[in-house]
């Protein structure tokens, strides 16, 4: 590979991350542990970067380092990308934790990584041959590099099982984020171990960096920003599509009004209301199955899409949520017996309805349930 082809390689790479990172930075909360996290992998990735375009000058004979600057490359690669992986578990750790992410996972982490290092500074120890032997100005991989392939499959295995049950209260978008992500991340490792000398890994790392902004971008502009949930523009055009290819099953609609929730924001403030908010909207997306579809309209109204067509079982439904919902209740709302009313209404699979007529009827029925029930939790 000819210099300035390395060279322009090297500088492309730093131009997506450093554009990436600006339209992050300036798309989430900078306050909370996933953007820390962010700018770890902002960086190291970088580094990453500048560490494989000066090896592989030297490997191809571009340039010709001094033998401690060479080797301080060969380390420098093997902490970075473990490095990388370890950073991009505690990211989706904190992306999905509803509550502040135990520290244990941090030392996790820490403790992994530590173990990798010493395994790299172990392998300079002629006749170690642990993750690699230097040899004719370059390296070979030693008999215990799988050791290091473990390092990435266990970061990838620990973001699958240890936030898994957090998993399902983040928007289905953003799941499959993460998911492509650490699909990247495999396949960067799998290539990685079979071709030593191309950069599958740092590619990887690059690319879900270019798959998270995009992916916040699509995000934010179908989801709520307070509750996390799919938006009222989001609602619209999925009932548009559930409308036209509803074939010949027909499907059901709830619509849930939060009771007293006005009495909250009067009592205690608007960032208590807020959090009532996000309490039944972490509740819905618990309660509801990925073949159901939850939505904020508006307020304090939420919707719930699912192919359950029988009336018995969504009353059921919405009179076990009720009840369930009491239990999630903090104390301090609970004189306030939030609760919720609901409506709901069956589509037929030969209805011809258009979203606005079938949001106009749906709110009807929910507004005549609160009456009904005159804003108290039976």
């Amino acid at each position: 590979m000819e210099l300035m082809h390395l060279i322009v390689t090297g500088v492309f790479y730093l131009a997506i991350m450093v554009t990436t990172f600006f339209f992050i930075s300036n798309q989430v909360d900078r306050k909370n542990g996933a953007h820390k996290s962010l700018v770890a992998i902002f960086v190291l990735t970088c580094l990453s970067v500048f560490q494989d375009t000066v090896y592989r000058m030297q490997f191809e004979g571009h340039i010709t380092l001094p033998n401690g600057m060479y080797l301080g490359a060969i380390i420098i690669g093997f902490l970075l990308l473990p490095s990388i992986s370890g950073v991009w578990f505690l990211y989706i750790v904190n992306s999905v934790y509803i509550k502040k992410v135990p520290k244990k996972y941090v030392w996790l982490v820490v403790w992994v990584l530590n173990f990798n290092t010493l395994l790299t500074l172990l392998s300079f120890i002629p006749g170690t041959d642990i993750y690699f032997v230097l040899k004719d100005g370059g390296y070979n991989r030693g008999s215990f590099f799988f050791v290091h392939a473990l390092i990435y499959a266990f970061f990838y295995l620990a973001t699958i099982i240890i936030p898994s049950r957090y998993f399902r209260t983040v928007h289905m978008s953003q799941r499959y984020i993460y998911f492509v992500i650490f699909t990247l991340q495999i396949l960067g490792s799998i290539g990685q171990s079979l071709m030593q000398y191309v950069p599958f890994l740092l590619l990887s790392n690059v690319f879900s960096f270019m798959v998270l902004a995009m992916g916040i971008q699509y995000v934010q502009s179908n989801t709520d920003y307070l509750t996390v949930l799919a938006n009222r523009r989001n609602l619209s055009t999925y009932l548009d599509r559930k409308i036209a290819n509803n074939g010949n099953q027909g499907f059901s609609i709830i619509m849930l009004d939060l009771d007293n929730f006005k009495k909250i924001n009067d009592t205690l403030g608007h960032n208590h209301g807020d959090e009532a908010l996000r309490l039944i909207a972490r509740f819905l997306t618990v309660s509801c199955n990925t073949n159901q579809f939850v939505a904020r309209y508006g307020g304090d109204e939420f919707v719930i899409i699912s192919n359950q067509v029988d009336p018995a079982a969504i009353e059921k439904k919405i009179n076990f949520m009720r009840d369930s919902f009491k239990e999630h209740v903090p104390d301090k709302f609970k004189e306030f017996e939030l609760g919720f009313s609901a409506g709901y209404m069956l589509i037929d699979h030969n209805a011809k309805v258009t979203v606005t007529e079938l949001i106009s009827e749906i709110d009807d029925r929910m507004f005549k349930d609160k009456r009904s029930r005159n804003g108290e939790i039976k």
